[in-house]
């Protein structure tokens, strides 16, 4: 978390790919290091940080503070978009999950535990760094499910993963929806082909835009929603580590059996930050 001249941000950097980007996010190309960005970050408003940083990609936020009222309603906003089938039950059921880091691969856990089919899927050019960084969480949430490397990038891989999508019966899917349709999958239209079809979807602020063409990850989508702690000075302070992936991994769990009961045909479109801001109310 960055105090800023009117205010506080939170802002991940997780990628080598990011530190780059921080001379541009900043209008100084003599920035070097993450205490550079930060030294200059407090001259600038909160704002003008947020919104450079969201156009370059990088996840960053706001920080929402105490006396701010929080979003309403509930974490899951549900989609019908195709005839529901009566009498599903989550053993057997096919589960495609194309998640990483912490949210997804918990929801679809939680999903085998309860009998489900579950393959994760992940992209051969880019794979989950969390099997690097928390190996033994990786390994507990991998449990009950088949691992598949496939390249997305080449016309073979692409269509593979179509293929599979288009057979599962549920899908998980943490990306921005334009990644996916890039690709040639459209999660609407693969729901309307195929009923009782549930389809998760898992975004930091929503699918619709603007929101969803933002990165986020758990520490400042939890920071964006309310859900941090405070220092005695009133410094806010991250509750938790990256607190609304676990709690999102439980809403769209959670949805998803809903669904399953109620006989699917559905998109589920779950945040990090309304999953927050949920836990937060």
């Amino acid at each position: 978390m960055i105090e800023a001249a009117d205010g506080w941000i939170a802002v991940s950097i997780t990628r080598d790919d990011d530190l780059d980007l921080l001379p541009a996010w900043l209008g100084d190309p003599n920035v070097r290091s993450i205490d550079d960005a930060v030294a200059i970050a407090r001259l600038k408003g909160c704002r003008d940080l947020v919104e450079m940083g969201r156009l370059l990609g990088l996840a960053i936020s706001p920080v929402r503070k105490s006396n701010e009222d929080l979003p309403s309603g509930s974490p899951v906003t549900v989609h019908q978009l195709a005839d529901p089938v009566p009498g599903l039950q989550p053993v057997g059921l096919r589960v495609v999950n194309l998640a990483s880091l912490w949210a997804g691969p918990l929801c679809g856990r939680l999903l085998a535990e309860a009998g489900a089919n579950v393959t994760r899927v992940e992209s051969r050019a880019r794979p989950d760094t969390g099997d690097s960084q928390f190996a033994d969480a990786q390994r507990w949430l991998d449990e009950g499910q088949e691992r598949l490397s496939i390249d997305f990038g080449r016309h073979e891989g692409a269509a593979k993963l179509k293929a599979l999508i288009a057979d599962a019966d549920i899908v998980i899917e943490g990306s921005r929806p334009r990644a996916l349709r890039q690709l040639g999958i459209d999660a609407e239209a693969m729901i309307a082909a195929r009923p009782g079809k549930i389809w998760i979807s898992i975004t930091a602020y929503g699918r619709a835009d603007p929101c969803g063409q933002w990165i986020g990850f758990g520490d400042d989508a939890a920071a964006a929603a309310g859900l941090v702690a405070y220092a005695e000075n009133g410094d806010p302070l991250f509750m938790g580590d990256a607190l609304a992936d676990p709690l999102t991994g439980l809403m769209g769990a959670a949805a998803g059996f809903a669904a399953i009961r109620s006989g699917g045909g559905c998109l589920l479109d779950v945040s990090l930050y309304r999953s927050a801001a949920f836990a937060a109310g």
